[in-house]
């Protein structure tokens, strides 16, 4: 059965999230929009950024789709605001793959996923199955840091304090913790990033980007560790 009948377990999932479309050419989102609502994915799409922050804010399970690259400074604006948000929105940008820097700038800029813009309905339904699937209820507890990593919330917290992560931000945290007391490689690290296209070779480039964001948000969070790197050894949490 093809995932793109309305009755996979795919389109499923993906319900339960809303999409919201902002920067986008308007073909291209009216488009995407009729064949996500015609598997009963809500959507609407957005002019202003001030209308889809106030929707994002409402909504339980908000996904935002931004066309790349941004056009104008206060779109960039927008997207860096989004990031500071307590709560986590996931960013999916949608542009021109023959572009090579594209797909690097969209995610050193804070979208979360990359994608082509056209023909590529079936890889945005994965993601969004992804985002809106059901997670394990159950929190694991990471006694040898005081830690504890909630896979429901995606999130790591200590007493009351609590950090909300991104996936990829997620997934290094887990690994650094569940290693804790000695040192991991930085392409170990890159290698447990979740995989923004098929046989992509994990990116140290980009990892460094999403530890900076890790240590500003456990600065933030005054979460009482850091993540210390040492040349030819690796990464530490102390």
């Amino acid at each position: 059965m093809s995932i793109l009948r309305p009755s996979s377990a795919l389109w499923k999932a993906a319900r339960r999230v809303s999409v919201f479309f902002l920067f986008f050419p308007g073909e291209a989102a009216r488009e995407l929009r009729a064949f996500l609502e015609n598997g009963g994915i809500r959507c609407a799409i957005f002019p202003d950024s001030a209308e889809a922050l106030a929707a994002i804010r409402k909504a339980l399970l908000p996904v935002l789709l931004l066309r790349w690259p941004l056009a104008a400074p206060q779109e960039t604006t927008f997207l860096r605001r989004l990031r500071r948000m307590v709560s986590w929105v996931p960013v999916l940008a949608m542009g021109d793959p023959k572009q090579s820097m594209a797909r690097i700038e969209a995610l050193e800029s804070g979208a979360d996923f990359f994608l082509p813009l056209r023909n590529a309905e079936e890889e945005l339904l994965a993601i969004l199955a992804s985002l809106g699937r059901p997670t394990e209820p159950s929190a694991s507890t990471l006694g040898s840091v005081g830690l504890r990593l909630d896979w429901k919330r995606r999130s790591l917290q200590q007493g009351e304090k609590e950090v909300l992560l991104t996936p990829s931000e997620f997934a290094i945290m887990s690994h650094l913790l569940s290693h804790a007391g000695r040192f991991v490689l930085a392409e170990e690290l890159a290698a447990r990033l979740p995989s923004r296209r098929k046989g992509g070779a994990p990116s140290v480039r980009l990892l460094r980007v999403h530890l900076h964001n890790v240590r500003e948000k456990l600065r933030r969070g005054a979460m009482g560790i850091r993540l210390r790197f040492v040349q030819g050894k690796g990464l530490v949490v102390e």
